[in-house]
């Protein structure tokens, strides 16, 4: 994820990841968000369900909180709860 956020952020291009959670605490993530645009979040009312292709009748339930991460998408709020 490092290098995808990396790569993202040289482009210079706006984007929307939705990451878990617990991204935005990780030491990378604050390096390199630290000198450009901060992101903005959006965080969804309940937990995102992923469905596996390959397995379709799996159950879609996921075990840890994903928010999306936006950059330089010009959003009324740094932070928005859905």
């Amino acid at each position: 994820i490092p290098e995808v956020l990396e790569r993202l952020t040289k482009l210079n291009k706006p984007f929307i990841l939705i990451m878990p959670s617990s991204k935005i605490n990780t030491q990378y993530f604050q390096n390199i968000f630290r000198d450009i645009q901060k992101p903005q979040l959006i965080i969804p009312k309940k937990r995102i369900n992923f469905k596996k292709l390959n397995e379709p009748k799996s159950k879609s339930s996921c075990n840890f909180d994903c928010f999306y991460y936006c950059w330089k998408m010009n959003l009324p709020n740094d932070l928005t709860f859905l």
